[in-house]
């Protein structure tokens, strides 16, 4: 439950830089067994992973140049130490959150509600059994675009990750299912505006429910037929707190 959360939807770095990425050969991971770094994938290493990739525990240790085909972007690692029980998502979210939240508020820039009416998220990774038998201790974050059933690719030219007004390549829509989507896909909402979200602590769902309520229908200017959308309890603390409003579309 954990990990879905973060997957909803988080040291400044321009995003250019991140976009560049090192080469594939500054990209190679550790390969000595017993290394804590082993198979850990540098910050800027670029990957194509799979939608099914992309909901698994552990990644491919592979990489491929910034410049080719890809769908996900390393962008913060956390080195463990001490016993760590691989089992226990409610203690190694908090490590990998508070690390992958501001390196993707850095690599897609622009303001908080920008980045809210996205499609762009975070997908977290623990070693796989066999690179824990090596003695892997590390979490990683990639930045990845949602395309329904597909992982959307990533720039290749070093262009910004978002700007402002959103082009629908990376607008958030969602689909008839209920899947996220970037709006140049097939959707039945589009993202039609945010409302920020006042307060330190999580609101809870009822007030949320209520805030939607009151907002959303003049966000999207009508009263029925309208979704929403909002960082969980679990994501609170890290995420941009904006309250998404989503209107009925045709497409």
């Amino acid at each position: 439950m954990l990990r879905s959360a973060l997957r909803s939807l988080l040291v400044t770095v321009a995003a250019a830089a991140i976009l560049a990425g090192p080469s594939l050969a500054d990209a190679a991971p550790a390969q000595r067994a017993g290394d804590p770094t082993f198979h850990l994938q540098p910050v800027g290493s670029c990957h194509a992973l799979t939608y099914k990739q992309y909901f698994a525990a552990s990644a491919p240790a592979t990489a491929v140049p910034c410049t080719d085909p890809h769908t996900s972007q390393t962008i913060a690692t956390v080195r463990l130490t001490g016993k760590v029980d691989w089992k226990d998502s409610g203690a190694l979210w908090p490590k990998i959150a508070k690390r992958c939240y501001p390196a993707m508020k850095s690599a897609l820039g622009t303001n908080p509600k920008t980045r809210a009416m996205s499609s762009y998220a975070a997908a977290w990774f623990i070693p796989s059994a066999a690179e824990r038998r090596q003695g892997a201790k590390w979490l990683r974050c990639d930045l990845i675009l949602r395309g329904g059933k597909q992982l959307q690719p990533l720039p290749t030219d070093g262009s910004p990750l978002l700007t402002a007004p959103l082009s629908d390549a990376v607008a958030h829509c969602i689909t008839h299912r209920f899947a996220d989507t970037v709006c140049t896909k097939a959707h039945a909402y589009r993202v039609a505006g945010v409302a920020r979200i006042a307060g330190k602590r999580y609101p809870g769902d009822k007030r949320l429910a209520k805030m939607a309520t009151r907002k959303c229908p003049g966000i999207t200017g009508t009263a029925r037929n309208w979704r929403w959308s909002s960082p969980s309890a679990d994501t609170w603390k890290y995420a941009d707190r904006m309250l998404v409003c989503y209107d009925k579309t045709r497409r």
